[in-house]
């Protein structure tokens, strides 16, 4: 973990905590004193607006690694609406076989029994701009914003995340949330590496890790 403090005239005195993987930012919470880690949470308890209910730390910390089918619902939701959307899809990076029958790296048998072209190359369709990705999904919200409208930010992050690295690119992920307090002109910012480039997409523990 890395701690900064920023001062500016419109936030007064920020102070920062930015993790670099979510077990570093889980271990980081389990130090804090189990006094403080409840003060605040006593009014909170429409689950219509704060979602899911943890008893304790260790219950919401064991939910990262639990596979939550409503949360995955939504981003699998999230990734057909994004399908059907008139968006720019991304070019993709990876390789696709090309055949000839003068040259090439290898021989395909099943082609050149047929009376095809044999001969197998293989080439990226783009080479292009950059193979890996950073985005970075806002996690925090005010506080009259219910726990399913933010969970539909993370999903489309994971969303994306999934279909960059169908065509080919790498995506490292973070999440990212600014906390003000105006009354005594302080805020907190806190950041989180959820994947990075040469980690395996883990659809669960994205979208427990993104929601509200």
């Amino acid at each position: 973990m890395r701690q900064f403090t920023y001062k500016n005239a419109v936030y007064g005195q920020t102070e920062g905590r930015v993790f670099d993987s979510l077990a570093d930012m889980v271990g980081a919470c389990k130090e804090i004193p189990a006094e403080r880690s409840a003060e605040g949470a006593s009014g909170i308890d429409n689950e219509k607006f704060a979602g899911r209910q943890f008893g304790t730390l260790d219950e919401a910390f064991a939910a990262l690694q639990t596979a939550w089918t409503e949360g995955i619902e939504v981003v699998e939701r999230m990734g057909r609406e994004l399908d059907a959307a008139d968006l720019p899809k991304p070019v993709s990076r990876r390789r696709k076989p090309r055949f000839s029958e003068d040259d090439g790296d290898e021989l395909d048998y099943d082609r050149l029994r047929t009376g095809r072209a044999f001969w197998r190359t293989t080439r990226r369709e783009n080479t292009r701009g950059p193979a890996t990705i950073t985005v970075v999904v806002d996690v925090c919200a005010n506080a009259r914003v219910k726990h399913h409208d933010i969970l539909w930010r993370g999903a489309a992050a994971v969303a994306l995340t999934k279909r960059l690295e169908e065509a080919g690119y790498r995506v490292e992920l973070w999440a990212a949330a600014l906390s003000v307090e105006n009354y005594y002109s302080t805020s907190g910012f806190a950041a989180v590496c959820l994947k990075r480039p040469s980690e395996p997409l883990d659809e669960s523990s994205l979208i427990n890790a993104v929601s509200g």
